[in-house]
Order: structure tokens, then C-alpha cells, then sequence
């Protein structure tokens, strides 16, 4: 018999990988940062991840970071925050842009950087803290 958590990662992994491509609630790559539906505890969680992805993706050569942030949006400072923590230097442009928001009862983080898009799925673990719920799908806009 096969567990039940099995099948709900099986299902979030399937969720996700239709998400990456167009998640019909994100606006597409090339659109402005987004933020929704975000709990506060959340921001601090989700703006390390993204400063994660960040270290992963974006040309080592440059450590500035132009951002073009959402409009009244937490997660923009608390990122900012995060990534000068991290050794960036953040500047109004367009180097970075994410989208985050909730995707059934998970959040789905969403980062584009030097031409790549990243997108993982967050859930909430039995404790109730917010942690990673499927892999990390990376697509380059490059051949």
C-alpha cells in the first residue's frame, strides 16, 4: 500500500510543474513583482528563500541587484532587507522580479534573474511552519 503523503506530494509536484510554465494567478516573467496573500509570520521565510534562489542564479560578476518592487508590498522590504544582508546592493531596475502567492493551501515562489525563472512550492509542515513542498524548477530563457 502506498502512504497517503506519497499522493499529496505526488499531486503538489504535478501542480507545480503546470505552475512553472504560466501559473494562471502570477503574471508572466517579463511582467512586474508580485506579492499576495502572504501571512506576515511568512515574509521572513519566503524573503530567505528567494535571497536562496537569488545566490543560485544571478551572475556572480554583478552584485547589484536592480528591483523592481510591487507597489505596498511587505515582501519588498523585508527582501531588500535580506539581500543587502546578503552582500547585494539593491537599486530600482529590472535585474529581478518575483511573484508570490498561494496555490491551493501552499505558496508558490517565483524568482527571475539573469535571463533564468525559478519557481519552488511552499506547504505547511504538521507544526505548521512553512518549508519547502516540491523541487526547485529552474528555466533559462537562453538555448
Amino acid at each position: 500500500m502506498i502512504p497517503h503523503s506519497w499522493f499529496r506530494r505526488l499531486a503538489l509536484t504535478l501542480a507545480l510543474s503546470g505552475c512553472v510554465a504560466a501559473p494562471p494567478s502570477f503574471p508572466k516573467p517579463s511582467a512586474s513583482s508580485h506579492a499576495e496573500g502572504i501571512d506576515a509570520a511568512d515574509l521572513d521565510i519566503l524573503a530567505d528563500a528567494a535571497v536562496d534562489l537569488v545566490r543560485r542564479q544571478a551572475s556572480a560578476a554583478n552584485p547589484i541587484i536592480g528591483l523592481e518592487p510591487a507597489v505596498n508590498d511587505p515582501f519588498t522590504s523585508q527582501l531588500v532587507d535580506k539581500l543587502n544582508g546578503a552582500g547585494y546592493s539593491v537599486t530600482t531596475g529590472d535585474r529581478l522580479r518575483y511573484q508570490v502567492g498561494p496555490v491551493g493551501d501552499a505558496v508558490m515562489l517565483r524568482i527571475s534573474i539573469d535571463g533564468r525563472d525559478c519557481a519552488r512550492l511552499y506547504a505547511r509542515s504538521a507544526d505548521g511552519r512553512l518549508g519547502p513542498a516540491g523541487p526547485l524548477f529552474v528555466r533559462s530563457a537562453g538555448p
